[in-house]
């Protein structure tokens, strides 16, 4: 016990020495627009939050035994108010941190980088760039441009207005009612658009663009359209306009409302696209292919269309696959078994037809799968 308490003084006493009190309070007068630059090369997690006024608050807790030897200063720039730690000990690794909580005038510029530690901006308007290690980003009611990272944390956006790019190497990513021409993207985790506009409101011109490489991606709307891919996970749109591109390796994708075209692919899972609209509007051909699942297409009546429908299965599969269709359409399949192909043998059904003059090319494959053609009610 003597030993921790001796440890306690000389940590106190090394940041007191720099002008640093543990939970000590510095305040600065600034001017709307300037910049809070803040750069924790110890880590630590960094909370930002707007309020009324022309000062720039910071309040600083640390955390570990190493922090001894840490350089930890908050001063007043020319550019703003800037906050720095800075790990001066002969160790390369260290178990400590300054988490800092920062109140800026509303409208503020935000520059920030952290080793290790959460990023938290809450009623900012401005400039937003930076990065974290290993700590999750959480946005709220912010306005202006981001650029921001994290490598190992969740991404959180919400009741704002921005344009920009987010992102992250290990964690989901959820845009909830935002405003702005703004990007997410994961490496490894859900991405959720909901209720995602432009600016004045109204639907944005840009179409949604989402990647990540092992989870599931949600879209509530896409009305300028939408490219989106995912190495592992299913993929879900609500509503969507325009050109549509959607691509799994291994999941299902559905569509429940499209008014438009576009192209869907699925390396191991279902599709099931519903195409709603005016049927005599735009480009409305579609290409459905899955390599291992069931496709379901649902098209406006009176829809012009020209039809290609193509099912291979193998000999070792354990169902009777066939070509479900509203439509008058032409359907044969090849009599024998072809052992060239992958899978033990295999056989190809076949479907074509020309629908209401054949304007819009309507193409249809998958392996071991059933394909369903419906008319909208």
């Amino acid at each position: 016990m003597k030993r921790l308490a001796m440890a306690a003084m000389m940590i106190v006493a090394g940041l007191a020495a720099q002008g640093l009190t543990p939970g000590q309070e510095q305040k600065f007068e600034v001017s709307a627009g300037q910049t809070l630059e803040v750069d924790l090369e110890t880590g630590g997690s960094i909370r930002i939050t707007g309020v009324d006024g022309n000062t720039v608050t910071v309040k600083s807790s640390v955390r570990g035994s190493d922090m001894r030897e840490a350089d930890f200063r908050v001063e007043k720039t020319g550019r703003g108010v800037s906050i720095e730690s800075e790990y001066e000990g002969s160790r390369k690794h260290w178990s400590g941190g300054v988490d800092v909580d920062v109140t800026v005038p509303r409208r503020f510029n935000v520059e920030l980088e952290t080793t290790g530690g959460g990023i938290t901006i809450t009623g900012v308007e401005g400039e937003f760039e930076g990065s974290t290690m290993g700590g999750g980003l959480e946005l709220k009611n912010i306005k202006g441009v981001v650029k921001m990272s994290t490598m190992g944390g969740s991404v959180n956006l919400s009741d704002s207005e921005v344009n920009g790019e987010l992102s992250t190497m290990g964690g989901r990513v959820v845009f909830r009612n935002v405003k702005g021409d703004v990007k997410g993207s994961s490496m490894g985790g859900d991405v959720v658009y909901d209720n995602v506009t432009r600016a004045n409101g109204a639907s944005t011109t840009k179409p949604v663009e989402i990647t990540t490489m092992g989870g599931d991606i949600t879209v509530e709307s896409a009305p300028a359209g939408a490219d989106v891919s995912t190495m592992g996970g299913d993929i879900g749109i609500a509503s969507a306009a325009g050109r549509v591109k959607a691509k799994t390796m291994g999941g299902d994708i559905e569509i429940e409302a499209l008014d438009g075209g576009g192209k869907v692919t699925t390396m191991g899972g279902d599709i099931e696209v519903r195409m709603v609209g005016n049927p005599a509007s735009g480009d409305r051909s579609v290409e459905l292919e899955s390599m291992g699942g069931d496709v379901s297409l649902v098209v406006p009546d009176g829809l012009s269309m020209s039809v290609e429908i193509e099912i291979s299965y193998t000999k070792n599969s354990s169902r009777d696959y066939k070509i479900v269709s509203d439509f008058p359409i032409s359907v044969s399949e090849t009599p024998e078994w072809d052992y060239k192909s992958k899978g033990g043998g295999r056989k190809v059904i076949t479907g074509t037809g020309n629908i209401a003059g054949g304007k819009n090319k309507i193409k249809i494959s998958t392996v071991n799968g059933q394909v369903t053609l419906k008319k909208g009610k």
